[in-house]
């Protein structure tokens, strides 16, 4: 189970919709041990119920367990993960996860071959949102498809 450290909150909204939003303690975390940045969204009633920790911890071994998989000997499924906020299709501000998927070649001497997936932070929530497919698929699927595509490019 991974673990994390939180190092602040701040209550606000969150916008579902163009005419809907929700209550909720919006929680900064680091994930453990990769020192990855989060704002993990818990809505207010879970928050006021002291049930924040259920999705911290969910989100954080989440985003820990694709930094820790890994596809072939060797190598990892994502290098690294880094939280931003972008407009999503909806043209609503949105928070993302921009993993890099590299592909150290094992048999030249060469520079990584990698690539960046944007997936929805609300994918990390829960083990059925990540589970869920999105367009191109499930997360997991999608980061698969992109570490075979730069492992192709690479030669491996």
């Amino acid at each position: 189970m991974a673990d994390y450290t939180p190092v602040g909150s701040v209550k606000t909204v969150r916008v579902l919709s163009q005419t809907q939003v929700v209550d909720v303690e919006s929680i900064a975390i680091y994930t453990k041990p990769s020192n990855i940045y989060l704002e993990v969204q818990v809505p207010l009633t879970d928050f006021n119920a002291g049930n924040a920790d259920t999705y911290l911890e969910t989100t954080a071994d989440l985003v820990e367990g694709v930094l820790a998989a890994s596809p072939d000997p060797g190598q990892t499924l994502a290098s690294g993960c880094v939280y931003v906020q972008d407009i999503d299709s909806s043209g609503l501000l949105a928070a993302f996860l921009d993993f890099t998927v590299s592909y150290i070649p094992q048999s030249t001497i060469a520079l990584p071959f990698s690539t960046t997936v944007r997936l929805p932070l609300t994918s990390f929530e829960t083990a059925d949102a990540f589970g869920a497919a999105l367009p191109g698929g499930t997360p997991l699927a999608i980061l698969e498809a992109a570490y075979a595509q730069v492992k192709k490019l690479a030669g491996g």
